[in-house]
Order: C-alpha cells, then structure tokens, then sequence
C-alpha cells in the first residue's frame, strides 16, 4: 500500500519510475443548481493511460498522453456533498500489450505485439500534466466545431455539431456563425446552408 502525498497538478514527472502506476485523489463539491445539466471533467492531457473513478464508480478510461479528453461524470456525482475523484495512471509502458519482466534498453527489444508511444526529446511525461477542470453542458449543445478555410476559393466554411441527451426531439435550434477579432469585436457573419 502506497501513503497519499499532496502534490500540485499539472506536474510532468512525478514518481519514480521504477513504479510505472500512480494513483491521484481530490475531492470536489458540486452545488445543486448544477442538477440537469451534463457534468464532464476535462483533461488537458495525461500520460498515457488512465482509469476514472468518481466516488467508486468507475467514469472512464482514455489512452494517449498529449490531446485533451472528457469523461461525462454526471451520473456518478452526488449534489451539496463532497465528491471523490481517483484516477490510476499508467505511464508509457501503458502501451505494452503484456507483462514483461524486464523493460528493454530501446524500442527495438520490445515484443512485437507493442505499441510504441511517442514522447519528445527529455522523456516522456508521466502523470496529468496538463491543466483539470470541471465543465458543465446543457442538455442540449453544441459538442464540436470545425471550420474549413480555403484561400484559393477565398471562402470559410464550418461544420457544427448539436448533441441532444434528452429522449425529446427539438422543435428548432438557432445557431449564428460570428467571427470575432483579438478584441471580441464581431468581424463577420457566416449564413447557415
């Protein structure tokens, strides 16, 4: 059994490595005017695999140590009481798809049904190494954006995604496409097709 330190997050490197699995706890309230929404919390990056848990349920798991990543909590969170977050953390050797007794020297002694996880120069990160935070959504959202520019049309196009968690079908959605400058200054419309 391991003891419970307090630590700052994010960190980049914050266990020995001989240990390549590291559990991290908080707990955190959530007040009742939050009830109805979606409650996701936001990794902006952990490395390279974790497990979820909020209040011994287990919430989710994400595999890949630089992109950010959700994990919809909202049914595991009690409301106007303290809440438990763990999440067990597995650094690079996540990506070996067995045991093996003793890692190798380079990437070339790893058995072949291995993943190779890409770390730049200084080491891999290890842990959450990027920022945390607890989001709430409306039922209904928008869940992505992407926009396409094209200079040799000379055109901006977006895509946008609405996600709807309820079972009820939604009678009409407005949405405006709106282009802002550095100073929230609105620069252009896009019409809807």
């Amino acid at each position: 059994k391991g003891i419970w330190k307090e630590i700052e997050i994010p960190f980049v490197r914050g266990w020995n490595n001989k240990n390549h699995r590291a559990w991290f706890k908080r707990n955190f309230y959530i007040p009742k005017d939050m009830k109805g929404q979606q409650i996701k919390i936001r990794f902006g990056a952990v490395a390279f695999h974790c497990d979820v848990y909020v209040n011994d349920i287990k919430a989710g798991e994400h595999l890949e140590g630089y992109t950010p990543f959700e994990v919809d909590i909202t049914k595991a969170v009690n409301f106007e009481q303290e809440n438990e977050i763990l999440v067990g953390i597995t650094d690079w050797v996540s990506g070996l798809c067995k045991e093996i007794e003793k890692l190798p020297e380079s990437p070339q002694g790893l058995p072949p049904d291995s993943m190779l996880l890409t770390f730049p120069f200084g080491g891999p990160p290890q842990g959450i190494w990027q920022d945390v935070y607890l989001k709430t959504y409306p039922d209904v959202c928008v869940s992505d954006v992407f926009v396409k520019t094209s200079v040799r049309e000379k055109n901006i196009k977006t895509m946008v995604n609405i996600k709807n968690t309820t079972d009820k079908a939604l009678a009409a959605i407005n949405i405006r496409n709106e282009i802002y400058d550095e100073k929230q200054q609105k620069i252009l419309s896009l019409p809807l097709q």
